[in-house]
């Protein structure tokens, strides 16, 4: 996320509950004037609410966008080291090149072994070795 969205976003939610807080602790008030009510309602949704939901979508999108990203760099280092290992690929691999620790690798290889009918084997060690097939054969040529 870029500062100045961090920024844009810090700022319309602060200023956002602020006002929020004060027009509600004013509209709650039995002390004020219906005329006083009246303007903390209109405080309360033009300076309150309004910037405070504009934040909040705004952090919503950019937190959004960065799990998509992070999700295609995966993707793109998965497919990458297939084809670097000729469709093998162990868990501790992926967890080297992505930073995931061991469990998340296995569960991600998992996932992917399921959609693309990857096929896996236990070593002697006991290291798991999936094999995603690279090529499909087609009337039984290569």
């Amino acid at each position: 996320m870029k500062l100045r969205t961090k920024v844009a976003i810090g700022l319309l939610l602060g200023w956002g509950i602020s006002i929020t807080l004060l027009a509600t602790v004013k509209l709650l008030d039995p002390d004020n004037l219906p005329q006083e009510r009246e303007e903390a309602k209109v405080a309360l949704v033009m300076f309150g609410l309004a910037p405070a939901s504009l934040g909040g979508w705004i952090w919503y999108r950019a937190r959004r966008q960065a799990q998509q990203q992070q999700t295609q760099q995966l993707q793109a280092r998965f497919f990458t080291l297939l084809q670097n290992n000729n469709g093998h690929i162990t868990p501790l691999q992926l967890a080297m090149v992505t930073g995931l620790d061991g469990k998340l690798a296995k569960a991600y290889l998992d996932e992917q072994a399921k959609a693309f009918d990857a096929i896996y084997d236990v070593t002697v060690d006991g290291m798991v070795v999936y094999y995603f097939e690279l090529t499909r054969r087609q009337g039984g040529l290569e």
